[in-house]
């Protein structure tokens, strides 16, 4: 099966010098030490790939939500609930952005 490797300058660079099978696909989108997510986004509607399975975290979340992948976007979720408090620092599903109600990202469970 092919594996796409989005990666910035540097990260492409090191990839090269390892033996990574011929199935793997380097795509620099970004520059420096920064992905660019809308170039990232770009390179998987280029290969007719629409669905984002985001384990990068909230951050990479927030920011794949903000550059436009908002109704394929998959993250794992985990059985056990946990919730936030004021006195217990714990990131959220989305981390550094908010959205009013009205323009929240809808999402829903696929089997």
């Amino acid at each position: 099966m092919p594996v796409l490797l989005v990666t910035t300058p540097d990260g492409a660079a090191h990839a090269r010098r390892e033996a990574l099978p011929g199935s793997v696909e380097i795509v620099v989108a970004g520059e420096g030490d920064r992905i660019d997510e809308r170039a990232l986004l770009a390179a998987l509607t280029d290969r007719h790939l629409d669905l984002v399975v985001c384990e990068g975290g909230p951050r990479l979340l927030a920011s794949l939500l903000g550059a436009g992948s908002s109704t394929n976007c998959s993250s794992p979720l985990a059985p056990q609930l946990a919730g936030r408090s004021p006195d217990v620092v714990r990131l959220a599903l989305v981390e550094g952005v908010a959205y009013d109600v009205a323009d929240a990202p809808w999402a829903g469970l696929v089997r």
